[in-house]
Order: C-alpha cells, then structure tokens, then sequence
C-alpha cells in the first residue's frame, strides 16, 4: 500500500513539473533590440499579441503573435514594399542571458528570416 501511494506521488509530481515547465515556458514577450551594421531595430511584443517592428526608433512594421511552449508563432506582417510578410512563420525560440534565439520551423518571408535568425537579439 506505502509503495502504491509514493508511486502515486512520484507520477503526480513529475506531472506538476512537467505542466509548469510548459506554461513557464510561453514566449515572455518585452522588447527586444539588434543593431543591422546600418540601423538599430527593436522587436516589441506587448501582452495583446501585437508585434512592432522599429527601426531607429520609427515604427517599422506591425504583426500579431501568438506562442506554445517553444514555438513562436507571427502572422503576416504589414510593413513598407520590400519588407511585408503575406503569411505568417513558426519559429523556435530560446531566452537566455537576455539573449533571444529563433530558428525556423516553417517561413516563407526571406525577409522576416534573416532578421530574426541573422541578428543578435538582446532583451530590453
């Protein structure tokens, strides 16, 4: 019976710990900031699922975003020729020592791609 209930517990924990890495992980959304060689670019994420995009300090273009776990998701983006995005992209992501990486699961905008997987990203 004692080994039944610490099995019990022991499932019931690992379970608790594996939904709360999950939710901890939702992309945290903020600002963050590159630097192209030319222009200084800064990506805000605010908590409604709005995406802005700046370039030295001028707002740039504008999208929606969304995420699960890891995975990043943006919709299309308006921004000047040369520069939308008609669909959206999926991108993994990871945050750490307020460095945020993406690399591509799925994008059909060049443009979007090598922004956001060519440029150091830094937080705040």
């Amino acid at each position: 019976m004692r080994s039944t209930r610490l099995a019990a517990l022991a499932v019931l924990l690992i379970a608790v710990v594996t939904i709360a890495r999950a939710q901890g992980r939702n992309f945290p959304g903020g600002t963050f900031t590159a630097y192209d060689g030319q222009n200084n670019i800064a990506l805000t994420f605010d908590t409604s699922g709005t995406m802005v995009a700046y370039v030295n300090n001028e707002a740039f273009s504008r999208g929606t975003w969304d995420s699960r776990a890891d995975t990043l998701m943006l919709s299309a983006m308006e921004a000047p020729e040369g520069y939308s995005c008609a669909a959206g992209g999926r991108y993994l992501w990871s945050l750490a020592d307020n460095k945020l990486t993406m690399k591509t699961v799925a994008d059909d905008c060049e443009v979007r791609v090598q922004y956001f997987t060519g440029l150091v990203w830094t937080r705040g």
